[in-house]
Protein backbone atom coordinates (compact mmCIF):
# COMPACT_ATOMS: atom_id res chain seq x y z
CA UNK A 1 0.00 0.00 0.00
CA UNK A 2 1.26 3.47 -0.85
CA UNK A 3 1.98 5.40 2.35
CA UNK A 4 1.83 9.19 1.97
CA UNK A 5 5.20 10.87 2.34
CA UNK A 6 3.93 13.63 4.64
CA UNK A 7 3.41 10.95 7.29
CA UNK A 8 7.17 10.58 7.64
CA UNK A 9 8.15 14.27 7.77
CA UNK A 10 5.67 15.62 10.30
CA UNK A 11 4.87 15.42 13.99
CA UNK A 12 1.82 13.16 14.37
CA UNK A 13 -0.75 13.71 17.09
CA UNK A 14 -3.84 11.71 17.96
CA UNK A 15 -6.97 12.50 15.95
CA UNK A 16 -8.80 12.79 19.29
CA UNK A 17 -6.45 15.61 20.35
CA UNK A 18 -6.86 18.29 17.73
CA UNK A 19 -4.94 21.12 19.41
CA UNK A 20 -1.18 21.37 18.92
CA UNK A 21 1.26 23.83 20.47
CA UNK A 22 4.27 25.21 18.59
CA UNK A 23 7.22 27.36 19.54
CA UNK A 24 6.59 30.69 17.86
CA UNK A 25 9.08 32.24 15.45
CA UNK A 26 10.14 34.83 18.01
CA UNK A 27 10.93 32.35 20.77
CA UNK A 28 11.53 33.29 24.40
CA UNK A 29 14.28 35.80 25.30
CA UNK A 30 17.02 34.46 27.54
CA UNK A 31 20.63 34.91 28.61
CA UNK A 32 23.50 33.19 30.39
CA UNK A 33 23.65 33.35 34.22
CA UNK A 34 25.97 31.77 36.75
CA UNK A 35 24.43 28.66 38.29
CA UNK A 36 22.66 29.52 41.58
CA UNK A 37 23.85 33.10 41.24
CA UNK A 38 22.27 36.06 39.58
CA UNK A 39 18.73 36.76 38.39
CA UNK A 40 16.85 35.66 35.29
CA UNK A 41 15.38 38.60 33.41
CA UNK A 42 11.72 38.68 32.36
CA UNK A 43 10.66 41.15 29.70
CA UNK A 44 7.39 42.90 30.53
CA UNK A 45 4.54 41.83 28.28
CA UNK A 46 6.65 39.15 26.57
CA UNK A 47 4.88 36.14 25.06
CA UNK A 48 5.91 32.72 26.33
CA UNK A 49 6.88 31.75 22.78
CA UNK A 50 4.12 29.18 22.31
CA UNK A 51 1.31 29.46 19.80
CA UNK A 52 -1.65 27.14 19.44
CA UNK A 53 -3.04 25.69 16.23
CA UNK A 54 -6.30 23.81 15.81
CA UNK A 55 -6.40 20.86 13.41
CA UNK A 56 -9.80 20.54 11.78
CA UNK A 57 -10.83 16.97 10.94
CA UNK A 58 -10.91 15.97 7.27
CA UNK A 59 -10.91 12.63 5.51
CA UNK A 60 -10.05 11.01 2.20
CA UNK A 61 -12.83 8.73 0.99
CA UNK A 62 -12.97 6.69 -2.21
CA UNK A 63 -15.50 4.20 -3.58
CA UNK A 64 -15.16 1.56 -6.29
CA UNK A 65 -17.81 -0.90 -7.48
CA UNK A 66 -17.70 -4.43 -8.87
CA UNK A 67 -20.23 -7.07 -9.86
CA UNK A 68 -21.03 -10.09 -7.73
CA UNK A 69 -20.26 -12.28 -10.76
CA UNK A 70 -16.71 -10.87 -10.85
CA UNK A 71 -16.35 -11.32 -7.10
CA UNK A 72 -17.27 -15.00 -7.38
CA UNK A 73 -14.90 -15.80 -10.26
CA UNK A 74 -11.88 -13.51 -9.91
CA UNK A 75 -8.50 -14.92 -8.89
CA UNK A 76 -7.02 -13.18 -7.03
CA UNK A 77 -10.06 -11.68 -5.39
CA UNK A 78 -11.29 -8.47 -7.00
CA UNK A 79 -11.97 -7.07 -3.53
CA UNK A 80 -8.35 -7.68 -2.48
CA UNK A 81 -7.09 -6.01 -5.66
CA UNK A 82 -9.33 -3.00 -5.15
CA UNK A 83 -8.15 -2.62 -1.56
CA UNK A 84 -4.61 -2.24 -2.92
CA UNK A 85 -5.73 0.16 -5.67
CA UNK A 86 -7.79 2.35 -3.32
CA UNK A 87 -5.05 2.33 -0.67
CA UNK A 88 -2.53 3.59 -3.23
CA UNK A 89 -5.01 6.22 -4.44
CA UNK A 90 -5.46 7.50 -0.87
CA UNK A 91 -1.70 7.98 -0.52
CA UNK A 92 -1.44 9.78 -3.85
CA UNK A 93 -4.37 12.07 -3.03
CA UNK A 94 -2.86 13.01 0.33
CA UNK A 95 0.58 13.84 -1.07
CA UNK A 96 -0.89 15.90 -3.93
CA UNK A 97 -2.92 17.94 -1.46
CA UNK A 98 -0.21 18.19 1.19
CA UNK A 99 2.52 19.43 -1.17
CA UNK A 100 0.13 21.73 -3.05
CA UNK A 101 -0.34 25.50 -2.92
CA UNK A 102 -4.13 25.56 -2.68
CA UNK A 103 -5.91 27.46 0.08
CA UNK A 104 -7.96 25.63 2.70
CA UNK A 105 -11.52 24.70 1.74
CA UNK A 106 -14.47 23.07 3.44
CA UNK A 107 -13.23 19.65 2.27
CA UNK A 108 -9.43 19.90 2.53
CA UNK A 109 -6.72 21.70 4.52
CA UNK A 110 -4.38 24.13 2.81
CA UNK A 111 -1.32 22.80 1.03
CA UNK A 112 1.93 23.57 2.81
CA UNK A 113 2.95 25.88 -0.07
CA UNK A 114 -0.20 28.02 0.14
CA UNK A 115 0.88 31.65 0.16
CA UNK A 116 4.58 30.75 -0.10
CA UNK A 117 6.65 32.84 -2.51
CA UNK A 118 9.06 30.94 -4.74
CA UNK A 119 12.72 31.13 -3.72
CA UNK A 120 14.94 32.17 -6.66
CA UNK A 121 16.86 29.16 -7.99
CA UNK A 122 20.62 28.79 -8.01
CA UNK A 123 22.84 26.78 -10.31
CA UNK A 124 23.45 23.76 -8.06
CA UNK A 125 21.79 21.55 -5.48
CA UNK A 126 24.02 23.02 -2.79
CA UNK A 127 23.00 26.59 -3.63
CA UNK A 128 19.31 25.74 -3.66
CA UNK A 129 19.50 23.77 -0.39
CA UNK A 130 21.22 26.69 1.32
CA UNK A 131 18.68 29.18 -0.02
CA UNK A 132 15.73 27.06 1.08
CA UNK A 133 17.01 26.63 4.63
CA UNK A 134 17.54 30.39 4.79
CA UNK A 135 13.95 30.92 3.62
CA UNK A 136 12.54 28.85 6.51
CA UNK A 137 11.75 30.51 9.84
CA UNK A 138 13.62 29.29 12.96
CA UNK A 139 14.72 26.01 11.39
CA UNK A 140 14.84 23.00 13.72
CA UNK A 141 14.49 19.87 11.57
CA UNK A 142 14.69 20.58 7.81
CA UNK A 143 13.93 17.90 5.22
CA UNK A 144 13.89 18.19 1.44
CA UNK A 145 11.45 16.75 -1.10
CA UNK A 146 11.98 16.34 -4.84
CA UNK A 147 10.55 14.15 -7.59
CA UNK A 148 11.73 10.52 -7.87
CA UNK A 149 13.65 11.32 -11.07
CA UNK A 150 15.40 14.29 -9.48
CA UNK A 151 16.40 12.31 -6.42
CA UNK A 152 17.70 9.45 -8.56
CA UNK A 153 19.82 11.92 -10.51
CA UNK A 154 21.20 13.44 -7.31
CA UNK A 155 22.06 10.06 -5.84
CA UNK A 156 23.65 8.76 -9.05
CA UNK A 157 25.78 11.89 -9.38
CA UNK A 158 26.98 11.75 -5.78
CA UNK A 159 25.17 14.95 -4.89
CA UNK A 160 23.85 13.52 -1.61
CA UNK A 161 27.20 12.30 -0.29
CA UNK A 162 27.95 14.07 2.95
CA UNK A 163 24.56 15.84 2.97
CA UNK A 164 23.24 15.50 6.51
CA UNK A 165 19.56 16.26 5.94
CA UNK A 166 16.95 13.81 4.60
CA UNK A 167 16.02 14.09 0.92
CA UNK A 168 12.72 12.36 0.13
CA UNK A 169 11.06 11.63 -3.21
CA UNK A 170 7.38 12.11 -4.01
CA UNK A 171 5.67 11.67 -7.36
CA UNK A 172 3.46 14.60 -6.36
CA UNK A 173 6.41 17.00 -6.69
CA UNK A 174 7.28 18.03 -10.28
CA UNK A 175 10.79 17.47 -11.67
CA UNK A 176 11.35 21.25 -11.77
CA UNK A 177 10.76 21.84 -8.05
CA UNK A 178 12.52 21.22 -4.72
CA UNK A 179 10.69 21.74 -1.44
CA UNK A 180 12.15 22.26 2.01
CA UNK A 181 10.01 21.62 5.07
CA UNK A 182 10.82 22.14 8.73
CA UNK A 183 9.36 18.97 10.22
CA UNK A 184 9.22 20.68 13.60
CA UNK A 185 6.82 23.26 12.13
CA UNK A 186 4.25 20.64 11.11
CA UNK A 187 1.62 18.70 12.99
CA UNK A 188 -0.63 16.02 11.57
CA UNK A 189 -3.66 14.17 12.81
CA UNK A 190 -3.51 10.85 11.03
CA UNK A 191 -5.75 7.82 11.14
CA UNK A 192 -2.98 5.28 10.49
CA UNK A 193 -4.17 3.01 7.67
CA UNK A 194 -7.33 3.37 5.55
CA UNK A 195 -10.37 1.47 6.75
CA UNK A 196 -12.44 -0.47 4.23
CA UNK A 197 -16.13 -1.32 4.20
CA UNK A 198 -18.26 -3.24 1.68
CA UNK A 199 -21.93 -2.69 0.86
CA UNK A 200 -24.28 -4.70 -1.33
CA UNK A 201 -27.52 -2.83 -0.59
CA UNK A 202 -26.59 0.85 -0.93
CA UNK A 203 -27.84 3.22 -3.62
CA UNK A 204 -25.00 5.22 -5.14
CA UNK A 205 -24.93 8.61 -6.84
CA UNK A 206 -22.23 7.91 -9.44
CA UNK A 207 -20.63 11.35 -9.70
CA UNK A 208 -16.96 12.26 -9.46
CA UNK A 209 -17.06 15.80 -8.06
CA UNK A 210 -15.81 16.48 -4.53
CA UNK A 211 -19.23 17.30 -3.08
CA UNK A 212 -22.08 15.01 -4.08
CA UNK A 213 -25.52 16.15 -2.99
CA UNK A 214 -28.41 14.04 -1.72
CA UNK A 215 -30.25 11.67 -4.03
CA UNK A 216 -33.25 13.98 -4.08
CA UNK A 217 -33.86 17.55 -2.92
CA UNK A 218 -37.37 18.97 -2.55
CA UNK A 219 -37.93 22.28 -4.30
CA UNK A 220 -39.46 23.98 -7.28
CA UNK A 221 -38.61 22.06 -9.28
CA UNK A 222 -37.50 19.00 -7.32
CA UNK A 223 -33.86 18.05 -7.92
CA UNK A 224 -32.92 14.40 -8.46
CA UNK A 225 -29.26 13.37 -8.55
CA UNK A 226 -28.14 11.34 -11.52
CA UNK A 227 -26.96 8.84 -12.38
CA UNK A 228 -27.94 6.63 -9.44
CA UNK A 229 -27.58 2.88 -9.09
CA UNK A 230 -28.96 0.33 -6.64
CA UNK A 231 -26.27 -2.20 -5.79
CA UNK A 232 -28.85 -4.76 -4.71
CA UNK A 233 -30.90 -4.36 -7.88
CA UNK A 234 -27.86 -4.62 -10.17
CA UNK A 235 -26.24 -7.52 -8.26
CA UNK A 236 -23.19 -5.42 -7.45
CA UNK A 237 -21.05 -4.40 -4.47
CA UNK A 238 -19.12 -1.29 -3.50
CA UNK A 239 -15.87 -1.02 -1.59
CA UNK A 240 -15.19 2.22 0.30
CA UNK A 241 -11.82 3.35 1.64
CA UNK A 242 -11.72 6.07 4.31
CA UNK A 243 -8.82 7.73 6.11
CA UNK A 244 -9.26 10.57 8.64
CA UNK A 245 -6.46 13.12 8.32
CA UNK A 246 -5.55 16.71 9.05
CA UNK A 247 -2.42 18.85 9.22
CA UNK A 248 -1.19 22.29 10.11
CA UNK A 249 1.97 24.06 8.93
CA UNK A 250 3.34 26.97 10.93
CA UNK A 251 4.02 30.11 8.92
CA UNK A 252 7.52 29.96 7.50
CA UNK A 253 7.64 26.19 7.82
CA UNK A 254 7.95 25.45 4.08
CA UNK A 255 9.77 26.91 1.08
CA UNK A 256 10.39 25.86 -2.52
CA UNK A 257 12.71 26.53 -5.45
CA UNK A 258 11.51 26.46 -9.05
CA UNK A 259 12.63 25.92 -11.76
CA UNK A 260 15.69 23.86 -10.89
CA UNK A 261 18.80 24.83 -12.80
CA UNK A 262 20.79 21.65 -12.31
Amino acid sequence: MCRPLFRWISRPISMCCLVKSFASAGGVPGGMVRNNRGCVGVRAGQSNGVVRATLRPYAVKLISTFTEDLAERSQPSIEALLRKVLGDAVGTCLDETFFGDQAATAVAPAGILAGVTVTPPGTSFAEDAKALVAALTTVADPVFVVSPATRAGLAAGGGLLGFDYPVFASSSVPDTRMIAVDADALATGFGGEPTFSVSREATLVEQTQDTVGPISTPGTPNVVAAPTRSLWQTDSAALKAALPVSWYARSGGAAFVEPLGW
